[in-house]
């Protein structure tokens, strides 16, 4: 189940830690070193007005049904509340360094589970500058664009199972 392929992003990301410092960006290189991860992969820019998807893989696009890279996070066609949740789990992150877990069970009745790793990227100071996360699906007939009812936010720590 694609859902369970989180683990290798976390190992990635862990593997890339220095000095038991996260990773910067520069560090990391996901097209290259992950290639089997990286539609399952967005990279996200941390700016004074917010926060701004800078990469959105391709499996992302086609489950989202719609286009983010470039754009806004909170832009999506989620309820406000799921978007409440994304932005709250991006500070979290970004005030305290420590990766997250977004589970979002399927809409009523689907079988689809829907996992987020959120990974903090630092600059050389060792404040969070970017967030790398990966989403990862339990259901590959999932109907691009549906919505979610809810989400939950787990803590991730050093062992993830």
């Amino acid at each position: 189940m694609e859902n369970h392929r989180w683990e290798d992003l976390y190992s990635y990301w862990q593997n890339k830690h220095a000095d038991g410092r996260p990773p910067a960006r520069r560090d990391i290189d996901p097209p290259t070193e992950i290639p089997q991860l990286a539609a399952n992969l967005m990279l996200i820019d941390i700016a004074p007005a917010g926060y701004q998807y800078r990469l959105v893989g391709s499996l992302l696009r086609e489950r989202l049904g719609a286009e983010l890279t470039g754009k806004a996070v909170g832009s999506s066609g989620q309820s406000q509340s799921i978007r409440e949740r994304w932005v709250q789990t991006l500070d979290l992150v970004r005030d305290d360094g420590r990766p997250r877990m977004l589970v979002a069970p399927g809409p009523a009745g689907a079988t689809l589970t829907n996992m987020m790793l959120v990974l903090p990227l630092i600059d050389d100071e060792g404040k969070v500058e970017q967030i790398l996360a990966g989403a990862f699906f339990s259901d590959q007939h999932f109907t691009p664009g549906a919505q979610y009812d809810e989400v939950i936010i787990r803590e991730v720590g050093d062992d993830p199972a």
